[in-house]
């Protein structure tokens, strides 16, 4: 169900997070390409969020098997996707790297009203609160591992984008079937500490070296 009263909550902050990291590359990037990544991923996110809810009973008992397979199959299906925008021949250039990272933003802007579907004014409220924006940050993160494998080729960075897209589903599920106990405050907080290293990480090492082209990182190697 669209709570439409929380997609402020998954906008707001994923347009921020798109200033943050197109805005110092600003001349380096197309404007309309980078519009257009952010708004597919908002469109692909949305189709694929609800997917996802209609095959996630939250609150319901879940194996630990059946979540292993649901965070996969979760991961594979989002990175598949990625791949199949990043892919195309119109992104193709030295700024893929920055339509990658407008892909996840957009991406992850539709995780709040989909999966949030109340939020109360308590520290409970604060924490569920926060989790869109852990999501945004390593969905941007995921993306951009995308875009820089599709961009030097190399498979790696694909496989570790799924990988990690897998832990974050892993955490986030588990956490779904355990709200309001300890343990939902444990696992929200390993996801906030791993997304905000991936972002930290994502703005200081990865993006600034994906945006090097290929003779700038011959004069580094």
């Amino acid at each position: 169900m669209l709570s439409s009263l929380l997609i402020p909550l998954g906008l707001v902050p994923s347009l921020f997070a798109l200033y943050l990291f197109v805005g110092r590359y600003e001349g380096k990037f197309n404007e309309r390409k980078t519009i257009l990544s952010y708004v597919l991923g908002f469109i692909f996110g949305l189709i694929i969020y609800l997917i996802e809810m209609w095959n996630l009973h939250i609150g319901a008992k879940i194996y630990v098997f059946d979540i292993l397979i649901a965070s996969f199959s979760f991961s594979f299906i989002e990175q598949t996707a990625k791949i199949m925008i990043l892919n195309a021949s119109f992104f193709k250039e030295d700024a893929l790297p920055i339509y990658g990272a407008a892909l996840g933003s957009g991406f992850a802007s539709t995780f709040a009203p989909i999966f949030i579907q109340k939020i109360n004014l308590d520290i409970e409220g604060i924490v569920i609160a926060s989790i869109p924006i852990f999501v945004i940050f390593s969905t941007i993160y995921s993306s951009l591992l995308v875009a820089i494998g599709i961009k030097r080729r190399k498979i790696s960075y694909i496989i570790a984008s799924i990988l990690y897209s897998f832990l974050i589903w892993l955490f986030l599920i588990f956490s779904f079937n355990f709200k309001y106990t300890p343990y939902f405050f444990i696992l929200i907080l390993l996801v906030a500490i791993i997304s905000i290293a991936a972002i930290y990480h994502a703005y200081y090492k990865l993006l600034p070296y994906s945006m090097l082209k290929r003779k700038e990182l011959r004069k580094i190697l």
